[in-house]
């Protein structure tokens, strides 16, 4: 499957063979709860999409103890991210090292650039506001299209 350079290619949830098992969840959507493995991310409303992110964004802060659960959480939270960008004409601010466009953050750390790694600092307060000002549209923002 051929992709843009840097990226990988897309997977749904239901090429993977196993159903995610939730070990103790926490109250999701309706859609969430039904069935994970074949949610249509492209069919729920941003409202949805916005919940179901936040959630497994929580689950996910705890270690998950399947590593294919675990995998499974990621990409689905990763599909969630991506329908919701797809929504918003939102763009992400670029690295000042790199000009990469792609960012990141665990809990608890300083967001990152997905480019050369440079963590953000005090000294990047106003990029750092960037950042956060475009993950609040993405998060937000109803659609677009």
């Amino acid at each position: 499957m051929e992709t843009r350079k840097g990226t990988k290619p897309r997977h749904t949830i239901s090429q993977y063979e196993k159903r995610v098992e939730l070990v103790n969840p926490p109250p999701m959507t309706d859609t969430l709860q039904a069935d994970p493995d074949k949610l249509d991310v492209e069919e729920m409303t941003h409202a949805e999409l916005r919940d179901a992110w936040k959630k497994l964004s929580e689950k996910l802060r705890t270690p998950v103890s399947d590593p294919d659960e675990d995998v499974r959480l990621n990409v689905l939270k990763m599909e969630i991210w991506n329908e919701m960008k797809s929504r918003t004409d939102a763009e992400p601010p670029e690295c000042p090292e790199c000009g990469s466009q792609r960012w990141s953050q665990s809990f608890g750390d300083p967001k990152e650039c997905g480019g050369c790694g440079l963590h953000l600092t005090t000294r990047h307060d106003s990029l750092i506001e960037e950042v956060d000002a475009y993950w609040q549209e993405v998060t937000s923002a109803e659609a677009t299209a």
